[in-house]
């Protein structure tokens, strides 16, 4: 790998490296000129002017997407190498919060997929298929947005003949439709893709796994997934039906858009949570069905009782404004006395219930909070 740290690509002088890809380094730069940071992608391999065209004219295209879930393309150049300047998420990739075997709690999924499916809806509608969606491809903004990265990049290295590790392969043939692994990918791609996410999401397991690039393109293209409920039976029935829909090997048997899915798999979530989730998934599925009300008013709480029925009239609420960060996790101690809450700004908090007084604040977390519990003594 070239060292090129403190080196200048355009208006930008690189500060250090966040991350290797089969294609592309990333590397955290500063504008000279306005203080700003940015993440720069800098193209591993050299082109030729047949790649270097095709290249020129993605770039062109990606810098015309623009929406809120995608992350910005600022600038891009030729001198010394091919690169493109991307807009910096501090909080990393979804990858990075949730690593390989773990699992993600169905509101936060469901919170996930509705910002990540309005990105690739969006770029559906521009006749953009991104073909390369999977964790480590969707980042997380300071206010807790979450963005989707790499449009584009699939297209600009599929017809170059480029040395790859075999990690580098099966790390994107993991999330790859059948109809793509035949190189005839369609916006139901991107949807069979952001499925097989949600499938990791949900089991803490990949769809499919295997030693070779060909023996995972050959269980996506014919056998059935395996079953979620037989690998954690807690998950809802709705839930799993909605995600074998999009995961059908045909484009035409999944949802008729990548909006439908999201929306179904929503529903498919608040629908299993009013009937059977327990009273602390219910208070965290209402915080984020309000998150545009928590980002408006400083990333607040709204704290009701965790009864079982609806809260009666007259019933006391409380508003807890401590987090600088979207919250994504809030879950009531054993007792009821307390409630301890996850933020996208790395922070947990612990409060009183009744009182709404701060009792703890724990910091020092390097990633976004996502997940909280008590321990059954509390």
């Amino acid at each position: 790998m070239q060292e090129r740290i403190g080196q200048l690509f355009g208006n930008y002088e690189i500060l250090s490296l966040l991350g290797v890809g089969g294609f592309a380094e990333v590397y955290l730069a500063e504008n000279r000129f306005l203080g700003t940071f940015a993440a720069i992608k800098v193209m591993k391999d050299q082109m030729d002017a047949q790649d270097l065209g095709s290249f020129l004219r993605e770039a062109r295209t990606i810098a015309t997407l623009k929406h809120p879930n995608i992350l910005r393309v600022l600038d891009f150049g030729i001198d010394p190498t091919p690169y493109i300047v991307l807009e910096y998420a501090a909080g990393g990739t979804l990858r990075e919060c949730h690593p390989a075997g773990t699992t993600v709690p169905l509101p936060t999924i469901a919170s996930y997929v509705k910002q990540i499916a309005a990105a690739l809806q969006y770029a559906h509608d521009q006749k953009q298929v991104h073909r390369d969606v999977k964790p480590e491809n969707m980042l997380v903004q300071d206010d807790g947005t979450v963005v989707l990265s790499d449009f584009g990049i699939a297209v600009m290295i599929q017809n170059r003949t480029i040395s790859r590790s075999a990690q580098d392969v099966v790390g994107t043939i993991t999330y790859m439709a059948p109809e793509q692994i035949n190189g005839k990918a369609r916006p139901a791609s991107d949807q069979y893709s952001l499925a097989v996410v949600v499938y990791e999401w949900l089991c803490g397991a990949r769809l499919f796994a295997g030693a070779t690039f060909i023996e995972i393109a050959v269980k996506h293209c014919t056998e059935p997934p395996p079953s979620l409920r037989s690998r954690v039976p807690t998950i809802p029935e709705a839930v799993e039906q909605v995600v074998l829909k999009a995961l059908a090997k045909e484009p035409q048997q999944r949802f008729e858009s990548i909006r439908a899915f999201a929306n179904a798999l929503e529903l498919a979530i608040a629908g299993s949570a009013s009937v059977k989730t327990p009273p602390s998934i219910d208070l965290a599925e209402t915080i984020l069905a309000s998150s545009s009300n928590l980002q408006a008013s400083a990333e607040t709480i709204l704290a009701t009782p965790p009864y079982p029925q609806p809260v009666a009239p007259g019933t006391r609420f409380l508003t807890y404004k401590e987090h600088s960060g979207s919250v994504v996790a809030v879950t009531w101690s054993p007792d009821g006395t307390r409630i301890a809450s996850g933020s996208f700004d790395k922070t947990v908090h612990v409060w009183n219930a009744t009182t709404g007084e701060t009792l703890y604040t724990y910091t020092g977390h390097s990633s976004p909070v996502v997940g909280a519990a008590w321990s059954p003594k509390g």
